[in-house]
């Protein structure tokens, strides 16, 4: 799932191919891109750091609403059931992380983030500008 004011960063060094052989090879059924470095903070309470034939990746006790890619049929089977559809996404972390279910991180411990929010509310995001001209080496 992506919405439209998100960046995808450098830092993710592996192909789409290559990330979606790795998470059918590794059973990877939840995959999120991370807005911070992958350590133990907020709801990642925990990471167990693994790898596949092309990916890093870290376990986490945490889901997020965040740019993340799934198994369609397994998250029905494992997540849906605990959601509640309600305004906005406020709690959805919350109601995964207190469940016997976990997911995963692109990238190894430590990885720098992935993704940057550049809050697509405002009309004018000066930040969204200067992020897309360095990434796109303008």
């Amino acid at each position: 799932m992506v919405e439209h004011d998100w960046l995808f960063l450098p830092t993710i060094e592996n192909s789409l191919e290559e990330i979606l052989l790795d998470m059918e090879y590794k059973d990877l059924w939840f995959l999120r891109f991370n807005k911070r470095s992958n350590t133990i903070k907020a709801t990642d309470k925990w990471l167990n750091a693994g790898k596949g034939k092309y990916i890093h990746y870290c376990e986490t006790p945490s889901l997020s609403n965040n740019p993340h890619i799934i198994n369609r049929i397994k998250y029905i089977s494992k997540a849906l059931p605990y959601t509640k559809i309600s305004k906005g996404s406020v709690g959805l972390e919350e109601r995964f992380t207190n469940q016997d279910i976990s997911g995963f991180l692109y990238g190894p411990l430590n990885h720098p983030s992935t993704i940057q929010h550049l809050d697509g509310r405002k009309k004018f995001n000066l930040r969204l500008l200067l992020n897309y001209l360095k990434f796109l080496k303008i």
